[in-house]
């Protein structure tokens, strides 16, 4: 049993939530450097801590997405959104 979960009354759905919900806060926001569709490396490590989480908690199911910024016309952004559906 995962060290955060001991202690935690299972018959209680409010605190599990929340224990949940903390984890979930955890989770950074991840921006992408100007003109890349890769991921840097800093926030590898923050990515590979959200899947030990999800590991932990299979039923849990997260929504990830990701968008350009303005920084380029609708044009460029789409190309660079492709981009990084290739990888």
């Amino acid at each position: 049993m995962p060290e955060e979960l001991k202690g935690k009354d299972f018959c209680d759905p409010e605190d599990l939530f929340s224990q949940i919900q903390d984890e979930i806060a955890q989770i950074p926001t991840i921006y992408f450097d100007f003109d890349k569709s890769m991921l840097r490396n800093v926030h590898k490590k923050e990515l590979e801590r959200t899947a030990i989480m999800l590991k932990r908690m299979p039923n849990l199911m997260l929504y990830i997405e990701g968008h350009t910024d303005q920084r380029g016309d609708d044009a460029y952004n789409q190309k660079l959104s492709e981009e990084g559906r290739m990888r």
